[in-house]
């Protein structure tokens, strides 16, 4: 097998609708960041500690993130979500066997257990993110189709599926999710993921937008979501009745913020590309901006609090240098400040550049 599945499970809530994700996930696949790499350490730290190993504050993980407080608070959320199935036989970040009707389709849950006495299995994915997952999620279910698959058991068996997300961090719902049901019940969701790989792995799989656009990482490469951009921006143009019925404005607020979705996912995707290409001075129409900095101290804190006592103004919180702005108001001459502070440059963004003219090959 290859590092990645063609048919990743935590790609399922996506290529379940679209059947072109999986392409599009191989072209462009993610690169890594701040958080994507809190993430990994945190279900690192969510790991050891199933297997009794407590890990503290500031110790680093294996990709050199440091351990924090809240990844400790989310382990011990964690081990509570799984009390009732300690004891019995865990599997904990364990490769499955590509699926027998997909063999693109493989996976590693968080944790799995299967109790033939009692016919149960439980699986359970530890989310870091702050994005609500409920526990019926396609991810879940393709990874218990994974689990039948392991355990050579027809996807129809009849026990019970306990599926279970643990997301510590997402504070508009419980941390510990579960779902309730029986395999036997679950064999029209096998067979619809069934049906989304095959139509992935024809030749010229089919694109189909939606919500799962909005973290799919060809979105800036996709010609269906900038035909579904370009539609959702003629329609903000269109001119409607000042009045609606009701049911008329209940149908075009679905249909206003349903493009309104696929408008967000289409400017994610080309932000980042369109601000690389600006930096290279290569972006018609646009430059680099930047917005307000902030003042900060320019030398030692220890000298601004001194400068503040020859003028008779403290500048100190206990010990700590008060904002060159709160200096000003406080009542420190602003040449003084700005002699001994310096202005940080504001974030990047892209701003309308003031010469447009040619943007689109056509000089005025």
């Amino acid at each position: 097998m290859t590092a990645h599945a063609f048919l990743p499970p935590s790609g399922a809530d996506a290529w379940v609708h679209c059947a072109l994700w999986p392409t599009m996930n191989a072209a462009y696949p993610d690169v890594s960041t701040d958080e994507s790499e809190e993430g990994t350490a945190a279900h690192w730290v969510v790991a050891e500690r199933t297997w009794g190993v407590i890990h503290r504050e500031g110790d680093r993980a294996p990709n050199g993130t440091v351990v924090t407080r809240e990844m400790i608070l989310g382990a011990d959320l964690w081990m509570q979500a799984i009390r009732p199935l300690l004891g019995q036989e865990l599997h904990v970040e364990e490769t499955l066997r590509p699926s027998r009707y997909a063999p693109e389709n493989w996976g590693t849950p968080d944790l799995w257990t299967f109790n033939l006495t009692t016919r149960r299995l439980d699986i359970a994915d530890y989310k870091y993110g702050h994005g609500y997952v409920p526990a019926t999620t396609w991810q879940l279910v393709d990874y218990a189709m994974l689990v039948l698959g392991q355990l050579d058991l027809p996807t129809d068996f009849d026990i019970d599926v306990h599926l279970h997300i643990v997301q510590p961090r997402c504070y508009d719902a419980e941390p510990h999710r579960a779902y309730v049901t029986r395999a036997s019940h679950m064999r029209a969701q096998f067979n619809r993921l069934t049906n989304a790989a095959g139509e992935a792995r024809n030749p010229v799989p089919l694109a189909r937008t939606g919500s799962h656009c909005k973290h799919c990482p060809g979105r800036h490469a996709c010609a269906a979501l900038q035909r579904d951009g370009f539609a959702a921006m003629d329609e903000a143009f269109r001119t409607t009745p000042l009045e609606l019925p009701p049911a008329a404005l209940a149908v075009e607020m679905v249909l206003v913020e349903r493009a309104l979705e696929r408008l967000s996912a289409r400017a994610t995707g080309l932000r980042e590309q369109a601000m690389s290409s600006a930096r290279a001075g290569r972006l018609p129409g646009w430059t680099i901006g930047r917005g307000r900095g902030t003042r900060k101290w320019a030398g030692d804190p220890v000298h601004v609090i001194e400068m503040g006592r020859t003028f008779g103004i403290i500048l100190a919180k206990t010990e700590v240098a008060v904002t060159p702005a709160q200096a000003i108001k406080a009542g420190l001459p602003e040449e003084i400040v700005a002699a001994i502070s310096h202005t940080t440059p504001g974030p990047e963004k892209l701003v309308p550049a003031p010469d447009v003219s040619g943007i689109f090959g056509v000089q005025p």
